[in-house]
This record gives C-alpha cells, sequence and structure tokens, in this order.
C-alpha cells in the first residue's frame, strides 16, 4: 500500500511541474514571439539608408515639380521640407533626411515625367490616350511598426484614368488602382489591407484616393520546413492626388 501511495504521489508531482512548465512558456509565448520577429526581420538600423531611399530623395530634390509632402493630418509641408533638408541632400547627407521624415511622419509622392508621344517635345504628367488620359503616382513612404521596432519603406503606386470632352472638363473617371513594392527582407510578406479606394470629378480636376494598412508576416521557423506566421503593423494610411488633361498642365502649375 505504502508503494503505492508513493506512486500516486510521483505521478501527481510530475503533472503539477507539466502544468507548471506549459504555463510558464504560455506566459512568456508572447516575448519569444517577438524576440524570434526581430530575428527573421534582421531589420538595418533606423539610421541606416538603402539605395532604394536614395534614388527616390534624388528624384524629389532633382524634379521639384513633381514632389509633394504631407505630415499626419494630410497638410502639404513640401516647401518646409525641401527648405529644411536641401543642404543636407547636396552634401549627401541622407541619414538626417531620413530622420526628419520619421520623426514627422511626413509621407512623400514623387510624379515621375512621361515623354510626350505627340513628337511635341514636351513632358506630360500623363499618357494621351484616344478616350481621355492614363495617369501613374508613386507615393514613398516609411514608418515603424506598432511597437517601434522595426522601421521599414515602401511604395504604393495609383493608377486610374479619366475622359474629357473639347472643353477639358471630365466626363467619366476610373480607378485608383494599387501596386505595393516592398522588400522587407526573406521569408516576410508584405501587402496592404482595409483597402478601401475612391475617385471624383469637377470640371478639368479628376481626384484619386486611397485608405490601407500597411502589415507585414514573418514566417517564425518551427521545426524543419514548417513555420508559423507573425503579423506586424505599420499603421494606417491615406494617398491621394488630383489629375489635369494633359493639356491643362501648363494652367494649373
Amino acid at each position: 500500500m505504502a508503494k503505492r501511495i508513493l506512486s500516486i504521489m510521483a505521478i501527481l508531482s510530475l503533472v503539477v511541474s507539466l502544468n507548471t512548465s506549459s504555463t510558464f512558456a504560455a506566459d512568456n509565448s508572447g516575448d519569444n514571439a517577438s524576440d524570434n520577429v526581430a530575428q527573421v526581420m534582421n531589420v538595418e538600423g533606423k539610421n541606416e539608408v538603402s539605395q532604394q531611399f536614395v534614388d527616390y530623395i534624388g528624384k524629389v530634390f532633382k524634379d521639384l515639380d513633381g514632389v509633394k509632402v504631407v505630415d499626419p493630418n494630410g497638410v502639404n509641408v513640401t516647401k518646409d521640407f525641401i527648405e529644411s533638408n536641401k543642404s543636407h541632400f547636396y552634401s549627401g547627407d541622407y541619414k538626417e533626411i531620413k530622420q526628419a521624415i520619421l520623426d514627422k511622419k511626413l509621407s512623400l509622392t514623387y510624379v515621375e515625367q512621361i515623354q510626350d508621344t505627340l513628337g511635341t517635345g514636351e513632358s506630360s504628367k500623363s499618357a494621351t490616350l484616344a478616350s481621355g488620359e492614363s495617369v501613374t503616382k508613386k507615393f514613398y513612404h516609411m514608418a515603424s511598426d506598432s511597437k517601434g521596432h522595426f522601421t521599414k519603406e515602401w511604395v504604393v503606386t495609383l493608377s486610374g484614368s479619366f475622359s474629357y470632352g473639347n472643353d477639358f472638363r471630365i466626363t467619366s473617371v476610373n480607378g485608383p488602382y494599387a501596386d505595393l513594392s516592398a522588400n522587407f527582407g526573406w521569408g516576410i510578406s508584405t501587402s496592404l489591407s482595409n483597402i478601401n479606394t475612391g475617385n471624383s470629378y469637377s470640371g478639368t480636376r479628376a481626384s484619386f484616393n486611397i485608405s490601407y494598412n500597411m502589415t507585414a508576416t514573418v514566417g517564425i521557423p518551427v521545426w524543419g520546413p514548417y513555420t508559423y506566421g507573425v503579423n506586424v503593423d505599420f499603421g494606417s494610411f491615406v494617398d491621394s492626388f488630383d489629375a489635369y488633361p494633359s493639356g491643362m498642365q501648363n494652367i494649373v502649375q
């Protein structure tokens, strides 16, 4: 009888030990997941500058007509941004420019000039179509995740089209359609979620907009080829722009 009692006590002790270990593991699963995400993302420091950033900023400062900078409230701060950072650009101090964007949570947009196909020798911000025009605009974003651990950059390209009559008044608008360009690293997938797009037109102006959440899914190694995904949130964003018939560009600008 004594041996039986000792055996039962040993089994109970083992069960208690296992339960305690399981509870401890569960309590620390969040911390472990966070550590694993950091290891997988292998993020460069906030002060590091990517070639994508250098190329984009180069376009911004070399063609000021195509750039627009807005703050988190949607206020146009392009002039202040250019004045405050042009000395950094000409001295090659891209880290200071990047830090300014991060500190003020600014969004940069840039429209690349498209050579006119009609042989006029002029440049246009839209390609002329038989029934109207198509427009494309690139929005550069750089932001940290919700926990402030990682800083990443991406470009959202919005494309739309519109038609108009001989008086340049808009008659219809289509789009926008969004395309994401992002490279957060190996084993990390990126996506736009909670997407809402809209358009409108008035007179000679066509307007396009999109709102979305920027998210990344990090694949954490579990065993062998198996992984589980951890979602990382980079916040919500709104991108928008206006477009006009190419014949109106000189008037608008």
